[in-house]
This record gives structure tokens, sequence and C-alpha cells, in this order.
């Protein structure tokens, strides 16, 4: 075996639970890619089309199903093992890959079929706020993908279960488009003072949004932060909201908006 791809096996090896000659078999059949072996010698030893079907059931216990959703999810976003391991091989000085292989391990991704995300969101029921909040903070990386279930996703973004309601934001913010398509939820939130920090905290991800319709959207905030800045200083209730709009606003190109808003209120 060449020695490249001899030092990916020995990686395999230690770092894998299963035996010498399952991962000789992973390896071989992967063509010796250390991405989709190291994937696949992590996967739940359950099938997944039998972790589907306990998903699914809606007479299962919500236990049960929460447990089959977590190792569902397995097949698709790293686990905690995968990331320990990923931060031990940057600092280790014995089975050593290339610094791109590394990286690439680090953001290695399954992508869930558009049967399979049709298939999390049908599971769900009215009852199923924690299945649902698990489901949508599994999916964070897959935000092109849910692009289809984002109605569905913004009817979650209202439920009272705050949970719930703080996934479904967290995950709209990463669909492309869903911003600017989501505007009358948004500003509907924004105008309930128990909801307003969520839905700021929830846009710190979104990028690529036009920076002057965002200042204009946040304006009405911005201006009750001024009327207080003037008798309460900079310091006041709405500086934390503040904060998260100035940082959503450097992440979109306009962050310089609020420090030139800033300096002409403290003149």
């Amino acid at each position: 075996m060449d020695p490249k791809h001899q030092k990916n096996l020995d990686f395999l090896q230690e770092q894998s639970p299963l035996s010498a000659e399952e991962n000789v078999e992973i390896f071989d059949r992967h063509k010796y890619d250390l991405r989709l072996s190291f994937w696949e010698a992590l996967w739940p030893r359950e099938e997944k089309e039998a972790l589907f079907q306990i998903y699914e059931g809606a007479d299962n216990a919500m236990q049960q199903r929460l447990e089959a959703l977590e190792k569902l999810l397995l097949f698709y976003c790293p686990n905690p093992k995968f990331k320990a391991v990923i931060l031990d091989l940057k600092r280790r000085k014995t089975v050593k890959i290339k610094a791109t292989t590394a990286e690439n391990l680090q953001k290695f991704r399954r992508i869930p079929t558009k049967a399979e995300i049709l298939r999390f969101f049908d599971a769900l029921g009215s009852k199923d706020e924690a299945l649902a909040a698990r489901l949508l903070l599994g999916l964070q990386d897959f935000g092109r993908e849910v692009a289809t279930q984002e109605r569905y996703i913004q009817m979650m973004a209202e439920a009272d279960d705050l949970a719930l309601a703080d996934a479904a934001l967290t995950l709209l913010a990463r669909i492309p488009g869903a911003f600017v398509r989501s505007l009358p939820l948004y500003q509907f939130l924004l105008h309930q003072p128990n909801r307003r920090f969520q839905v700021l905290k929830n846009l710190q991800g979104a990028r690529g949004l036009n920076p002057e319709l965002l200042f204009s959207f946040f304006r009405p905030i911005i201006g009750d932060y001024e009327r207080l800045a003037r008798t309460d200083g900079m310091m006041n209730d709405l500086w934390p909201e503040m904060q998260l709009i100035r940082s959503i606003l450097s992440n979109n190109g306009g962050g310089g908006r609020v420090w030139q808003f800033e300096s002409e209120v403290l003149k």
C-alpha cells in the first residue's frame, strides 16, 4: 500500500471503534478516502431504515423517538467523538495527516436526500415540540436542503415553545433568501419584547443580506435606543440588542452604519 494511504489507515485503525478487519474493508471500499471511511466507522450500528421507522412511529414513546433521531442525525452531522478526534488530530505529533485532509474531515457533511428531508418533517405531529426542536438543531448545516420546508419552519418560529421557536429561527437564518421572504414574521416577532432578543441572536449566523434593508428593518429598535440614550446614556436597557444589531450589520457589510448612528447620538 502507498505510504500515504497506509498513514491514513493507521489513523483510522487507531480512532475507529471497529475491528482491524472491518476498518480495512471500509477503507478499501471507499478507495482509501479517509473522510468517508472514518465517517462510516462512526455510524450507528443500526440500519438507517430501522431508525427511521422508530422515529416515524407516532405510537412510540417520545424518548424512543428522540433516541432514534439522535442516531439518524449521526448519518449526516459530526458527532462529539468525531469532533474530539479532529481537534486532537490538529495537535498530535504521531500519526500525522495533511492539514488539508484534517480541514476536509472537520467540514465534512453527508447531505440528506430530498426524500429523507421530507420524511423527517412529515413525521412531526402537533405535540412533538421536543422532537421538532431537536430535528431543527440537527439540520443547522443544511439550510439549502431544508428550503422546501421553509413555510413549515416559519410556523414553528411562531410557536409558544421557546426552544422550538429558537431552533426554527436559527435554521431560517441559514436558508438562502429566507430572511427576505420571512420579513413579516421577523417584524411580528421583533415587536414582541419577550422575543426580540431571541430573534436578533438567531440572525447572528446570517450572511449575504442587504445592509440597507437590514438597517431599515432594525430602525424602530435603533430609534427606541436613541430615545433611551438621550436620557439614560449609551448603556441603557437596549444596549444588548444594539450589540447584536451591530454584529448582524457587520456580518453583512453594514457595520459602519451603527457606529455612525451612535456617534450622532453622542453629540
